[in-house]
């Protein structure tokens, strides 16, 4: 029988470094703004509309998008766009527009 392993130690989001290391300070820097902002915060009107969202932990969810934020900016550079500005990609709280602002 294989013992079930109750913790896996990712060591998020310091993992993403080797492939990220020029997204991964700007992405860590918009979760951490983002974060702090929402400290307290009222979410019940977003779980009106959507009760799924009702009781998220939003805190983790941004955290975990760390991960799609430095994809993100690599895939931009792939295509050759190294500068500008974005409105938003499927965030709640700008935290990608915040990481290339």
């Amino acid at each position: 029988m294989t013992e079930l392993q109750e913790e896996l130690n990712l060591d998020f989001p310091r993992c993403l470094e080797a492939d990220f290391p020029d997204d991964l300070p700007g992405a860590r820097s918009a979760f951490e703004s983002v974060a702090a902002a929402i400290v307290g915060a009222d979410f019940a009107p977003l779980a009106r509309r959507s009760p799924a969202l009702n009781g998220f932990d939003w805190r983790v969810y941004l955290r975990c998008s760390i991960a799609r934020m430095v994809h993100a900016g690599a895939a931009l550079r792939r295509r050759g766009v190294l500068s500008g500005r974005m409105l938003d990609y499927g965030s709640y709280f700008g935290n990608f527009a915040l990481m290339f602002a």
